[in-house]
């Protein structure tokens, strides 16, 4: 997939301004570069800095898939066995953390749900995104049931997995 074809079908994706065509481009962009058997697709780098770019100027229809989109591709990152062969695909996202904050901060409550799932997905990167992730994920808490329950889960998730002490150095005769 080229560049100029990922800018193209996001921007048919954030430009949507109905269910059906939010449906319909969110699924050719997942069927072209979300991974398959763990496995990275060509062109998932560029369709996340297309989506990154283009969160400012979606359409509230369309706003909720295009983070859903996102963190199918951050969960891509955190499984892969090779982290070399994300780098480019993780570091889009990582540029895309201030955009998801605003979302974050003035999102819709359904926009706002999904933003949690994001950087508890994005926590899991290393230090310095986990100390960010988790700080918006405790601002999203704050407002409101189904936001703080949804960051309990992530929270608990994220420690029984072991964070962020997996970013911890291994101690001497480890």
């Amino acid at each position: 997939m080229t560049n100029e074809q990922a800018r193209q079908l996001v921007a048919s994706l954030t430009g949507a301004r109905d269910a059906a065509s939010v449906e319909r481009w969110a699924y050719e962009i997942e069927d072209l570069v979300v991974p398959i058997n763990d496995s990275l697709r060509p062109g998932a780098d560029a369709v996340a800095a297309c989506l990154v770019a283009g969160l400012a100027t979606a359409t509230a229809e369309s706003r909720a898939e295009v983070l859903h989109l996102l963190v199918q591709l951050a969960a891509s990152v955190v499984e892969a066995d090779d982290p070399d062969s994300v780098r480019e695909l993780r570091q889009e996202i990582e540029r895309g953390l201030p955009a998801f904050e605003a979302v974050a901060d003035t999102g819709s409550g359904g926009e706002r749900l999904v933003c949690v799932d994001l950087f508890s997905t994005c926590a899991r990167f290393g230090r310095s995104c986990y100390d960010r992730s988790t700080k918006v994920m405790s601002r999203l808490a704050e407002g409101g049931a189904d936001l703080k329950a949804r960051a309990a889960v992530e929270f608990d998730d994220l420690r029984v997995n072991g964070y962020p002490a997996r970013f911890d150095p291994p101690a001497l005769g480890e």
